[in-house]
């Protein structure tokens, strides 16, 4: 077992997969953690499927709750066993190639380990400000990675952190992001990882939405708390085939970010060249929220 870093977590994971490999555990190099709130116990066996993307196309995957370990079924690809505590991720079976399996790792078992570690995961772009972490919700297409990159190199004080999925934790006054996960669009280099720090207060979350009507520009709307938390549990990641216990978990978590963080609705033209009025937009908006 080799022992990684990732989302403020220490998980230990069978397969070496050459994508974690900047997540090295350094166990000189303390956990940031502020609040500690143990996921609650799972006890009732259960079993739930969903279907998502994972290594290259649409899967069925399978939760099965056991007494000792809760195995987690990739259609066609992979079985992988996870510990009752989200501590450890061990191959099963595999039948899918190495890189597919690498890939597969890093989505339904790596994001229900964190789940079992009160950690959420957003489907989410976001940057690094000196004032904590700005993040941008949608679906694939929706335009926050480009949103992120082009923040990136415009403003030097901002850096991205995360291009489609972001960890986040309770802080210790409101959400924090915990930007140290395997990003699998961006390269090596590109990665948010050690040295850098992997706990950032949470600022705001923007819901990008549909490109705004023609002649309407740019418009960005606060959204009330239950559309918010409407909002961030559409864009959360593989909560979905959670078992039971770990759904409600999820949904209370999703209600505690919308009434902590502000969460704005962002429309505006798909053109490059709106994006530099579409970040003057965002600085408003963080302004005026204090």
């Amino acid at each position: 077992m080799t022992e990684y870093r990732i989302a403020n977590r220490v998980l230990s994971i069978a397969e070496e997969t050459p994508l974690l490999q900047v997540f090295l555990l350094d166990p000189n190099q303390p956990l940031q953690r502020t609040v500690e709130i143990p996921s609650g116990p799972i006890t009732a066996q259960s079993t739930t499927r969903a279907t998502g993307f994972v290594a290259g196309r649409d899967r069925e995957v399978t939760c099965l709750s056991g007494p000792d370990s809760i195995l987690v079924v990739v259609e066609d690809l992979a079985e992988f066993s996870v510990a009752r505590d989200g501590s450890s991720i061990e191959l099963a079976k595999g039948t899918g190639s190495d890189g597919e399996i690498d890939q597969a790792i890093l989505g339904p078992p790596l994001l229900l380990a964190l789940a079992l570690q009160s950690v959420a995961v957003l489907h989410a772009g976001s940057v690094a400000t000196k004032n904590g972490v700005v993040a941008f919700l949608g679906p694939s297409g929706a335009g926050k990675s480009t949103l992120a990159a082009f923040l990136d190199q415009l403003i030097g004080e901002w850096s991205r952190c995360t291009d489609d999925l972001l960890p986040l934790d309770r802080g210790t006054d409101g959400i924090d992001a915990l930007p140290h996960f395997p990003q699998l669009k961006l390269s090596t280099n590109e990665q948010w990882c050690p040295p850098r720090p992997d706990r950032i207060p949470l600022r705001a979350l923007f819901l990008l939405s549909g490109e705004s009507s023609p002649g309407t520009g740019i418009t960005s709307t606060a959204l009330s708390t239950t559309d918010a938390t409407v909002a961030i549990l559409e864009h959360s990641a593989a909560w979905t085939f959670f078992p039971p216990e770990l759904t409600q978990q999820h949904l209370a978590f999703c209600a505690r970010i919308a009434q902590t963080v502000p969460v704005h609705r962002l429309s505006y033209p798909r053109r490059l060249d709106a994006l530099q009025e579409v970040a003057a937009a965002i600085f408003d908006d963080i302004a005026r929220d204090g």
